[in-house]
């Protein structure tokens, strides 16, 4: 009698262990139907063990890497084109590099979707007063104050265009550049 019991008892837990585990994958596979506390709790239970990021599958390959680069004027002399991180002494693999990768995916998308010509000259009306080209050049003011401790008298950013070629083509590279206006900061 007492065995049955307890057999009933571990069935009935293990049916609402069952139920439990199942609702909190639902709730996390359609969390945009559910309130900001219940997707807390799935996300709670289901990230540690069960989250699957999806690199499973071969990796869709990009259309192009994008770097940005800059170069400054002091004293009415123009320097190089230099990759803002690396120029500053940080690594590919460094955390700055992947704010900077952020700043220009932000910045490619900005290119893809406002950029424009009239006659053709180009427009960059929309790009420059975005919140992505300010934070592009933010980035790049900062990057250069780190490494000379002063602002340059002007700057100007361009995009860095590395176009991947298809899996079948020849391993060569094509890369084209987008150069936006020059900037002058102002003195505060």
């Amino acid at each position: 009698m007492q065995s049955q019991r307890t057999i009933k008892i571990f069935v009935v837990l293990a049916i609402l262990a069952l139920a439990g585990h199942f609702s909190l994958v639902l709730i996390y596979c359609f969390r945009d139907f559910a309130p900001p506390k219940v997707q807390h709790l799935s996300d709670r239970y289901m990230v540690p063990c069960f989250h699957q990021n999806w690199k499973l599958f071969a990796p869709d390959l990009p259309k192009y890497n994008a770097e940005l680069e800059y170069r400054f004027a002091k004293s009415s002399s123009w320097s190089d084109w230099a990759d803002v991180s690396a120029h500053s002494g940080f690594d590919k693999r460094s955390k700055i590099e992947t704010v900077e990768q952020g700043f220009n995916s932000s910045l490619s998308w900005q290119i893809l979707n406002n950029y424009y010509s009239v006659e053709g000259r180009p427009q960059f009306d929309r790009l420059v007063s975005s919140p992505s080209y300010a934070d592009a050049l933010f980035m790049t003011l900062k990057m250069h104050q780190l490494k000379y401790g002063e602002k340059p008298d002007s700057v100007q950013i361009r995009m860095n265009f590395r176009f991947t070629p298809a899996p079948d083509q020849a391993r060569n590279f094509q890369s084209t550049y987008l150069e936006f206006p020059i900037y002058k900061p102002e003195d505060n």
